[in-house]
């Protein structure tokens, strides 16, 4: 659970809980690394997989990677990079992934990095189709095997879609845009309007879209 806000102004935490018999109890606190300064905004986005747990620090554009020891969780690397870094992450097994809904001109991208044994490195960089800019395609993400969703809530005037992509094992290449369609039980009536932002938040395995402002 993040709390970018929490102690020195914006510094942040993460707090990890388990399930001991029929309750959660806190397990572990993830504290902004080093002296925990103002505006980093630690714990803007988590994830978690197994022994593996990752920490979004957006406003430093940053993200952080730690590892469940047997005894305690212990920081494995910091990345750092630009465009609103660390907004969004998830980990799957041995991957994460990051997106940056405003680099590269504000076309943005996610970015996925790979367990190599002695670091986190770099293996593909997703980027859409359209990419026309502030389209905020980055603000959500998620990962499941050879799959991930992305999120461009603010394409289309802010209609927003999602995008799935796949990796073949050497390539990710983008496989569907998805948008909202509204429907009846006589079918479909229409797309979703202006502002509806669907793509805000993203699951994968089954693909699951939520839309942030519908008026429905």
């Amino acid at each position: 659970v993040g709390a970018p806000h929490l102690g020195t102004p914006n510094a942040g935490s993460a707090t990890i809980f388990q399930r001991l018999g029929e309750s959660w109890t806190q397990a572990a606190r993830l504290s902004a690394p080093g002296a925990g300064s103002a505006f980093q905004g630690f714990g803007g986005s988590v994830g978690i997989d197994v022994d593996t747990a990752i920490v979004g620090s957006s406003f430093e554009n940053a993200v952080y990677i730690y590892r469940f020891n047997g005894l305690t969780w212990v920081q494995e690397q910091r990345i750092a990079g630009s465009g609103s870094f660390g907004t969004s992450v998830a980990v799957d097994g041995n991957r994460v992934i990051v997106g940056a809904p405003t680099c590269n001109d504000n076309r943005a991208a996610a970015l996925i990095y790979t367990d190599t044994g002695p670091s986190w490195t770099l293996t593909a960089t997703l980027r859409y189709a359209l990419g026309t800019g502030n389209d905020r395609f980055g603000g959500a993400v998620d990962l499941s095997g050879a799959h991930a969703i992305v999120g461009a809530y603010n394409e289309a005037g802010g209609r927003g879609a999602a995008y799935l992509f796949e990796d073949d094992g050497t390539t990710w290449s983008q496989q569907d845009r998805l948008v909202l369609v509204l429907t009846s039980p006589a079918g479909p009536v229409g797309q979703q309007d202006l502002g509806d932002q669907f793509g805000f938040s993203v699951a994968g395995g089954r693909v699951f879209v939520g839309t942030n402002n519908d008026g429905l």
